[in-house]
């Protein structure tokens, strides 16, 4: 991982959360906010790895 990582994968979080805020439908809801899950973890182990 590069150094700028973590900016990428929290901003990619904060992009799914948006776009559950504007799902209609509860699934793609669900599937957003999975995602925007799994990007919040990638952020933070680029940031406790110092990435």
């Amino acid at each position: 991982m590069k150094g700028s990582d973590f900016f990428y994968f929290s901003s990619r979080c904060r992009k799914q959360r948006m776009m559950a805020l504007a799902s209609k439908s509860e699934r793609a809801k669900e599937a957003h906010l999975l995602l925007a899950s799994a990007y919040a973890d990638r952020a933070t182990l680029a940031m406790l790895n110092g990435e």
